[in-house]
């Protein structure tokens, strides 16, 4: 059965999610293949691993600065030519010509 009970921050949670087989789900309604949607990410989990959708990766997401545990940006270590680690995808934005 599909049903979870969500609890506090965890229910606010989503994940983004692309399904696979037409499912009328409790309290969302039908679904049908192809329908992308939100749902809270316990619930996703859940129907990733029962096969009935995909998680969807977001293809213009853009790299996101790292940050200490203090919350302060972190630096790249020049000493590694092959990875930014002041950037979560270990790359960094592209850059723009101006010309």
């Amino acid at each position: 059965m599909l049903l979870l009970q969500l609890e506090g921050d965890v229910a606010m949670q989503r994940k983004k999610i692309r399904m696979l087989e037409p499912r009328n789900i409790p309290g969302y309604g039908l679904k049908n293949v192809g329908d992308v949607w939100s749902p809270p990410k316990p619930f996703a989990d859940q129907l990733i691993n029962q096969k009935f959708a995909e998680e969807v990766q977001s293809a213009d997401t853009k790299p996101r600065r790292t940050r200490a545990e203090r919350g302060q940006y972190k630096p790249d270590d020049p000493s590694t030519k092959d990875k930014n680690e002041a950037w979560s995808d270990g790359k960094g934005p592209k850059k723009e010509n101006k010309s």
